[in-house]
């Protein structure tokens, strides 16, 4: 006997799920150790900090990709929401960012070498358009991971609901079927 999907995407989701948040998680731990120790107060630290973070959010925002994929195969509603749910932060986060790293790129301008101005530009531009990107493509996957919950949800309860009215105590007999309506009116 074959496995059908479902039960095959069953099999599949504890490893997945663990191989794919040990995937995210641990490059943003080593992400942490580079920027530490934290110092929110200095300009020169929150626009290197910030820029870091720009070419690190890739792997892990595709690997939530990955992880709702999963959890809308195998009907996680939880899952979806938790999924949303972070990538509305990350999208706070990289939009709030780039706000910030705009402003810290200002100020460290006059710091730059001369020399040097025309890369630290573009590389400033670089840093700045990634944030962007990546915080308008977290907003995409929570608005997507949000009205896939709010689907699921609808689905559960078009799937639980009772055909017949049930009062506790009295039961209701089950109402024929269209046609047998239409052979006793006639």
């Amino acid at each position: 006997m074959t496995p059908s999907a479902s039960d095959l995407i069953r099999r599949l989701r504890a490893p997945a799920y663990l191989i794919m948040a040990v995937t995210s998680i641990l490059p943003l731990i080593d992400l942490l150790m580079a920027i530490s120790p934290m110092h929110f107060g200095t300009v020169m630290w929150r626009f290197g900090a910030v820029g870091l973070i720009s070419s690190a959010i890739g792997a892990p925002l595709l690997v939530l990709v990955l992880i709702y994929a999963l959890a809308l195969l195998s009907g996680d509603r939880k899952v979806v929401i938790t999924v949303g749910i972070i990538a509305a932060i990350i999208a706070v986060l990289m939009i709030g960012g780039a706000g910030s790293f705009a402003l810290d790129a200002l100020q460290m301008k006059s710091r730059v070498n001369p020399v040097a101005l025309d890369k630290f530009k573009g590389a400033s531009a670089l840093a700045l358009v990634k944030l962007l990107v990546m915080g308008v493509s977290a907003i995409v996957l929570a608005v997507s991971a949000f009205r896939s919950a709010k689907l699921m949800k609808r689905d559960t309860v078009r799937v639980t609901r009772p055909s017949a009215g049930l009062v506790v105590g009295q039961a209701s007999a089950p109402k024929p079927a269209l046609s047998e309506r239409a052979d006793v009116t006639t």
